[in-house]
């Protein structure tokens, strides 16, 4: 079972009913088996900005930012009895910006980032990786969202 921790920094609406079928979709897509965990927090441009800087080196906000807890031999680490994915980090703003440029809903796209951020937490990467390995990361995107 994958379950989650969400910290809401910034107003969104994105209810614990829809991440919990998205970490259903994520589970059965990936035929992944044992207790997982992971944490998903909202924030705003200010704090993304900050830590895009920090951890990418980019300048301004980005939409979505995941921190892995794999190691070495690609086994997340115990707290209690479930293995801890890391943390993912959604900019709202940035979400309500690309939903309007995209014609989407903020609950589609707050879905999709989700979706990419638990991608980056299994160890999917698109970026400095071949095409076919980003190729796989959007296959599997698509495939949980297509649930």
């Amino acid at each position: 079972m994958l379950t989650f921790e969400i910290s809401r920094k910034s107003k969104v609406v994105f209810s614990n009913t829809a991440l919990a079928k998205i970490c259903r979709a994520v589970f059965e897509a990936k035929k992944m088996s044992g207790d997982y965990y992971f944490s998903l927090a909202f924030i705003g441009d200010k704090e993304m900005t900050i830590l895009n800087e920090t951890y990418r080196g980019k300048n301004g906000p980005t939409d979505v930012l995941s921190f892995a807890e794999l190691d070495e031999e690609d086994e997340a680490p115990k707290i209690e009895t479930k293995k801890y994915l890391g943390e993912i980090i959604i900019d709202v703003e940035q979400a309500k910006r690309q939903a309007k440029e995209d014609g989407k809903t903020i609950k589609k796209e707050l879905n999709t980032l989700a979706v990419h951020g638990l991608a980056h937490l299994l160890g999917y990467e698109h970026e400095n990786v071949s095409k076919a390995m980003a190729k796989k990361m959007t296959d599997f995107e698509a495939k949980v969202l297509d649930n």
